[in-house]
């Protein structure tokens, strides 16, 4: 399944290859516009809604055994499995996604920008909706059945803002995952600080259905920008001025 060259894969389309060709170069020849990248707004607008999915993610991932444990009370061997059900799903969405996103994308039904941010109010907008329907419902087992939904949804992120700073900036792509990782690790540990002083040793609903409208707005406030500014078009600092081939890298 995998090839020496681009040019040898008999599933790489066209345009594709044109893209590979013609805007990526080898990285060790090119200087990081840095005053560019940081002022840019569709790689803010990536960030952000990197920041808010990492908080959705860590509370439903980790933090949904401690709902099934003290709030539901389900017995350890029967939590190990429905703590298992939203990461499952997700996976299955996910390929879902990415197989609706080629295709959309292939027809040219739309442009690459209008996939990324449909695919992303699919993972973001939607289960913030979810999210706060479920608020409403006193039964425990439905309640999860849609935090299961929401985090299921999730997954199409995937085929949304989580692939744009790819197709924006080819040649700096390593740069600006970086700071999204560190947007991801602040969204992380600040979540981790929230849980304990929201939740702490409670084990009541009220406190979930709290947790349930925080992460609906942080969801939508985060996704936001990106429905605004997000950009999947290679910007045009991603092309390296010719008399900067030279200089100094920093990667």
């Amino acid at each position: 399944m995998f090839y020496h060259q681009p040019s040898d894969d008999p599933g790489v389309r066209p345009s594709e290859l044109e893209l590979l060709t013609t805007s990526v170069h080898p990285k060790a020849q090119l200087p990081v516009p840095w005053a560019e990248i940081v002022t840019s707004l569709p790689v803010w607008s990536v960030m952000l809604a990197n920041f808010g999915s990492t908080v959705f993610y860590v509370v439903l991932i980790m933090y949904m055994p401690v709902y099934l444990k003290y709030t539901m009370k389900v017995d350890i061997a029967n939590n190990g499995f429905m703590s298992m059900l939203p990461p499952l799903g997700q996976m299955v969405v996910m390929y879902i996604a990415g197989r609706f996103a080629s295709l959309i994308q292939t027809k040219k039904w739309m442009d690459v920008s209008a996939i990324r941010k449909v695919f992303s109010c699919i993972g973001m907008a939607v289960p913030a909706v979810l999210l706060s329907v479920a608020t409403a419902i006193p039964n425990s087992y439905i309640f999860y059945s849609f935090l299961v939904v929401s985090y299921s949804l999730s997954g199409s992120v995937f085929s949304g803002f989580r692939v744009s700073q790819i197709e924006m900036a080819p040649n700096f792509v390593a740069v600006i995952t970086a700071l999204g990782d560190i947007f991801g690790s602040l969204a992380m540990n600040l979540t981790h600080i929230a849980f304990i002083l929201i939740i702490g040793d409670s084990s009541d609903q009220m406190a979930w259905n709290e947790i349930c409208w925080s992460l609906s707005v942080i969801l939508i406030v985060s996704l936001s920008p990106f429905v605004l500014f997000g950009n999947s078009k290679i910007q045009s600092w991603n092309t390296p001025i010719t008399s900067a081939m030279n200089e100094p890298v920093a990667i």
